[in-house]
């Protein structure tokens, strides 16, 4: 799968040859994300900044897509490098001259750089697509301070050796990706095919790092922001979550498990957390609102298949959105019906039960919290002294909150975290924005608080406590587990 945005790739496999200016400040990520495109498209690398013995230690296992000769030192070719020569040597002007502009090379407007004729001799059989890379655009016209011929009366100017250079690669139907320090506007803008700028935001207090596709002539913008990371050393996009992971289901396969905690049933999450969730833990999983249902639910239906697989029981009070039908339609196929109807119990409001016999539904009047909460509790201790482990339970706490109102349910928070934490197990809550008294009450508990959010249609995760880095979040499956991949976001 690419690494880059499908907007670049359109602009870039075009038999044209296009010109894409790259913009952001010192450290957002422009080299590497020009090295990537080598690496999809071909290409050559000429750079003022940085060495190739420094690109090839900054990026493991670069040489095996980009040979050294396909990385240009631009600083052998440029003014100060001539300086230097002539500074230390007194060498002639005439020699000079000679490592400035190729001699008997000529175009309309005077003789050729040999930094072109250098990148020439390594475009002389690239195959289309192929991009020249130019690292960086500004730095490249320290040259224009010399004389295009033996007369010390015509110079080059600046924009003459842009025009030239642009005007050289057009003509051989090459990409030229130009890249810029900072994000101010130039005449440049008006003259290329695409402009990307990489930056640095906040999110969440994390660092999150923003590619925006700013023009693309000729083409739709279907997405102008991506998330990207430079996890490895190397430039890669978060894809946009396009719809539920579709898997046939098949009988889940234990998670591994360390001594004093429970896995939340998805490797990377335990992974986030240490080594998972410690026995007797409160969790809070704050839920932005755009969050898809599908990922969420994820959380919840692996938890649940590796606390049923490890002969334990599960207790849910379903979020608002929650199709409980699908819910146990999956854990059928995950453990079997028998282990599902013995071991799981979900609360459903007592009118709207029906007469169909569901074994896993507790009718609850929501009425006397009092009187439901007996009920709950009389549920628990049978599904206890059933298994004799520890007990999940996954509660919504829209719909408590719906159902008993905030300050009545914000007196049973308390009470069933101290439940948890002596009897050893384990309580997910969730929550949406906009119960935000409950909210700070249920952190003030909680021993595990994760956060949830979406950015440019990808799903976040990290944690406040403990506190983490921030991962992208995709819903996949896994040996047949439908689970939460984690990629650091770096």
């Amino acid at each position: 799968m690419s690494s880059m945005p499908r907007e670049i790739e359109g602009l870039l496999n075009s038999r044209e040859g296009k010109f894409l200016l790259v913009k952001g400040r010192a450290g957002v990520g422009k080299t590497m994300f020009c090295l990537e495109l080598i690496k999809e498209f071909g290409g050559v690398y000429v750079s003022t900044i940085v060495t190739a013995e420094q690109l090839y230690k900054d990026s493991p296992g670069l040489e095996e897509s980009i040979p050294k000769n396909f990385v240009i030192d631009a600083t052998m070719y440029t003014a100060p490098s001539a300086l230097k020569v002539k500074a230390e040597t007194d060498i002639d002007d005439s020699i000079l001259r000679e490592i400035l502009f190729e001699t008997g090379t000529e175009t309309a407007r005077g003789p050729v750089p040999p930094l072109l004729k250098e990148i020439d001799s390594k475009t002389e059989v690239a195959q289309l697509p192929f991009c020249v890379i130019i690292d960086s655009w500004d730095s490249i016209f320290s040259l224009a301070t010399f004389p295009k011929d033996e007369s010390s009366k015509d110079f080059w100017i600046k924009e003459e050796v842009q025009r030239l250079v642009l005007n050289h690669f057009r003509n051989r139907h090459l990409n030229l990706v130009m890249v810029a320090e900072g994000e101010r506007e130039t005449r440049m803008d008006y003259l290329v095919d695409g402009i990307v700028t990489l930056s640095m935001e906040k999110e969440g207090g994390r660092t999150l790092r923003l590619l925006k596709i700013k023009k693309l002539r000729g083409a739709e913008i279907t997405f102008p922001e991506y998330i990207f990371t430079l996890q490895g050393g190397a430039f890669k996009t978060q894809r946009f979550e396009e719809k539920p992971v579709d898997i046939e289901l098949t009988p889940w396969k234990k998670v591994h498990e360390h001594k004093g905690y429970f896995s939340t049933g998805c490797p990377d999450l335990d992974h986030l957390l240490g080594k998972g969730i410690p026995k007797g833990s409160t969790i809070l999983l704050e839920l932005g609102n755009s969050v898809p249902n599908h990922v969420w639910e994820t959380v919840i239906t692996a938890m649940t298949a590796n606390f049923l697989v490890n002969d334990r029981s599960v207790m849910v009070v379903p979020m608002g959105g929650m199709d409980i039908n699908d819910f146990v339609a999956e854990m059928y196929g995950y453990v079997g019906k028998d282990v599902f109807d013995n071991n799981v119990r979900i609360v459903e409001r007592a009118d709207a039960v029906g007469g169909t016999e569901r074994p896993y539904i507790i009718a609850i009047r929501f009425e006397d919290i009092t009187h439901d909460l007996r009920e709950w509790q009389r549920v628990y201790h049978r599904l206890r002294e059933k298994t004799g482990n520890p007990t999940l339970e996954v509660i919504g706490v829209d719909t408590q909150e719906a159902r008993y109102g905030e300050d009545i349910y914000k007196e049973i928070i308390s009470q069933s975290a101290e439940q948890a934490k002596r009897e050893g197990n384990v309580i997910l809550r969730m929550v949406r924005p906009g119960l935000e008294a409950i909210t700070q009450r249920t952190r003030n508990i909680s021993d595990i608080h994760l956060k949830m959010a979406t950015r440019n249609g990808v799903t976040l995760i990290y944690g406040e406590k403990p506190v983490t880095s921030m991962y992208a979040v995709k819903a996949e499956a896994q040996d047949g587990n439908k689970t939460l991949t984690l990629k650091p976001l770096v």
